[in-house]
């Protein structure tokens, strides 16, 4: 996978955890197109694999609701494996997500929504 960073800017790798292989794509590139490096995993299984491969990531976007391990289970398994890493959520779903552990972005959102979100969480703190 071809990675490239900003000149005079510090690399941020995002991970997008994402069932549907059109949105996760477009998130993907959306990302990519904003100066981001971005892995991608169809579930939460996926996903920790990429985490077990060593990949440096600074902010997970994840689906909540996907097959095999959804995005609450693979925080969970982030936070018993001392893994800590912010997550921005995504639901097309209108349930109360109250105790999610981040953020929760409404699908559909528009490309600058998701772009603005991460750069947010990815903000150092001050």
């Amino acid at each position: 996978m071809e990675m490239t960073a900003v000149p005079g800017t510090l690399s941020r790798t995002v991970l997008v955890v994402e069932d549907q292989e059109q949105l996760r794509s477009m998130m993907a590139r959306t990302l990519t197109d904003a100066g981001f490096d971005v892995l991608q995993a169809s579930d939460g299984r996926a996903a920790l694999q990429v985490f077990s491969s060593g990949a440096k990531i600074q902010l997970v976007v994840t689906d909540v609701v996907m097959p095999s391990m959804d995005g609450p289970e693979f925080a969970r398994a982030l936070a018993a494996a001392s893994i800590q890493v912010p997550i921005l959520f995504v639901s097309g779903y209108t349930r109360d997500y109250a105790g999610l552990p981040g953020p929760l972005l409404k699908k559909p959102f528009k490309a600058d929504v998701l772009i603005t979100e991460v750069r947010r969480l990815l903000a150092p703190t001050q």
